[in-house]
């Protein structure tokens, strides 16, 4: 597979190589690991633009930059985006997720915090084939209408659900047409790829909507049982009363936005490291540093700042020793 950018570019930020959760089960390419580089100032002050967040297109600039292997973005599915995401945010902050819970026992609000490695992704029930779930139920002469095609089992006839992840793309596409991808329907939808042989989307809303209820649930448990992505739903303690809650990490497209004084935040922090270097750091390769780099030069310039002050004092506090009443007269 082809990089995106030449190897000067690879040696001037960190690199990895990772693997993906999907293990490329789901796509035709079969990729099982990507190249992808640390995150940068650039890319977290692109995560902090409100706008860009609710669109995901915040998200889909910021993998198209990192993510080396030229591979279609957009084709991700979910449990490969988190996957990445995780490995951003760990190899800029750290391995721990702060999180603010409220005891629904007490109402004690306290800090978690959640390591990301110990976060595990869903195992199917069944394995794809070529990336994809069958589900069947009885075909009912009321299909006719949807031009859908019946499969015959010796003198049954049967509808058939092709069943896959949506990719990354297809939830920008959803979510920019105002629709909650979080919604049971709208998810149900979104992860049938055919019905009877029929791709059409609009089609296929129509008809799922049309479905009675116990035929729903039926599609929407199959879906469910398959579903693929991070096990979202933790046990926290609470400090205060003793007692053990539910927790649902949100682990969506946003999981890697900032909020606007963040941006304010590395501004300052590269203004800092390029007027402390003397010329050898400009403002903005200091953006382009990773972030972890940047954090960890910041904390060495402080560091030496407070060595400074101190040996500044201390030369202050010896010459007033020697001079205990100030300059002598003459």
């Amino acid at each position: 597979m082809n990089l995106k950018f030449n190897i000067k570019d690879i040696i001037y930020r960190s690199v990895d190589l990772i693997n993906l959760p999907s293990e490329g089960k789901f796509y035709d390419h079969k990729t099982a690991s990507l190249r992808i580089r640390h995150l940068s100032g650039l890319e977290e002050m692109l995560l902090t633009n409100d706008f860009l967040n609710k669109s995901g297109d915040a998200l889909y600039l910021t993998l198209e930059n990192l993510i080396l292997d030229d591979i279609p973005i957009k084709d991700l599915i979910l449990p490969d985006l988190q996957g990445i995401m995780m490995f951003l945010y760990a190899t800029a902050f750290g391995d721990k997720l702060p999180l603010s819970v409220k005891c629904p026992s007490c109402n004690h609000e306290y800090e978690f915090p959640l390591k990301l490695s110990s976060l595990e992704f869903k195992k199917t029930n069944y394995q794809p084939n070529n990336g994809k779930f069958y589900f069947y139920i009885p075909y009912d002469k009321k299909f006719h209408k949807y031009n859908m095609k019946a499969i015959q089992e010796d003198d049954k006839y049967f509808l058939e659900f092709v069943v896959k992840p949506p990719t990354f793309g297809e939830q920008l596409d959803a979510t920019k047409k105002g629709l909650d991808i979080n919604n049971s329907t709208n998810k149900v939808i979104l992860n049938i790829e055919s019905i009877g042989g029929i791709y059409d989307k609009s089609i296929i809303t129509i008809f799922v909507k049309s479905l009675t209820l116990p035929l729903f649930k039926e599609i929407k448990n199959f879906i469910k049982k398959n579903e693929v992505g991070v096990e979202d739903k933790i046990s926290t303690t609470c400090p205060l009363c003793n007692s053990t809650n539910p927790y649902h990490v949100s682990l969506g497209h946003d999981f890697l936005k900032f909020p606007e004084s963040h941006k304010q935040n590395v501004l300052e922090e590269c203004f800092l490291l390029s007027h402390y270097s003397l010329g050898s750091m400009s403002f903005d390769r200091a953006k382009e540093l990773p972030t972890l780099e940047r954090r960890w030069a910041m904390n060495r310039l402080q560091e030496e700042l407070h060595k400074k002050q101190e040996a500044e004092e201390k030369a202050y506090k010896a010459a007033k020793a020697k001079h205990p009443g100030g300059r002598r007269k003459v």
